[in-house]
């Protein structure tokens, strides 16, 4: 089935995003489709809108108007039990990683299997996790390339390995869609290319959908299909990367 004929994942419909109530709009209308599979870079400057257009999508900021739909369910302004599993098919890798440093390496990575465990499973897991965990942990590491790390205290690993950590996490929560929000800004650039190739690459093999915001353009150009550009809460797909995807463009409302 061609991409333009494969059910949409994620919709967005005009979507607008307030600081508060009747405060600043951060989002003026957007509207994006997302199909299963798809890789979509969003770029542009600090404060143009990135993270909050993320956030609406996680269920982390309340829209004031406009729809969300995923997996052909509204899910717009989903709360409680609805809001977690929401959130267990959408896998979320941040800038600062969101680890718990002094933890072993395998216990940052299994957080990501917390959605789909028992409270009992999960303090269980921190006190003796199974083989068939570690083994779990392990494969997933493997599949980012530090295997060697499943034990090491995720403090003493580097910038670039513990992304590659944050990475497995997500692995481990078997999601639909991975929203990684500038996910090498804070790496140098051989490393950013090694960690953006793995994710792509992952993401590909996996069919997994994957949004990513970045501030380098030429690295959206260079590892996504589609690249949108964002500025002072409005965003525009570059027609040079809509080819193969007429019809999932993000754009501003009219």
């Amino acid at each position: 089935m061609a991409m333009a004929e494969t059910p949409a994942l994620l919709e967005l419909h005009e979507i607008e995003v307030r600081a508060g109530d009747g405060g600043a709009m951060l989002l003026c209308g957007a509207s994006l489709t997302v199909r299963p599979g798809e890789r979509v870079a969003i770029v542009g400057p600090s404060g143009a809108g990135k993270t909050t257009l993320f956030r609406a999508i996680n269920g982390t900021v309340p829209v004031s108007g406009g729809t969300i739909r995923f997996a052909g369910e509204d899910v717009t302004g989903d709360a409680g039990a609805a809001l977690r599993r929401l959130r267990r098919r959408i896998a979320v890798i941040a800038q600062k990683h969101d680890l718990v440093e002094p933890l072993q390496v395998h216990r940052n990575v299994m957080a990501g299997a917390l959605g789909r465990w028992s409270t009992g499973r999960a303090v269980r897991y921190l006190a003796w996790p199974s083989h068939a965990e570690f083994a779990e942990a392990e494969a997933a590491l493997a599949a980012v390339g530090i295997a060697h790390k499943l034990r090491a205290a995720t403090k003493s690993l580097s910038g670039g390995e513990q992304q590659r950590v944050a990475i497995a996490r997500a692995l481990i929560q078997e999601p639909m869609l991975i929203l990684a929000d500038e996910p090498v800004a804070s790496l140098d650039p051989r490393t950013a290319v090694d960690v953006l190739t793995l994710l792509c690459g992952l993401a590909e093999k996996r069919k997994v959908a994957l949004l990513c915001t970045l501030h380098q353009p030429e690295l959206a150009a260079r590892f996504f299909g589609r690249v949108v550009e964002m500025a002072h809460g409005v965003a525009t797909e570059r027609p040079a990367f809509a080819g193969g995807t007429r019809g999932t463009s993000l754009l501003p409302a009219a």
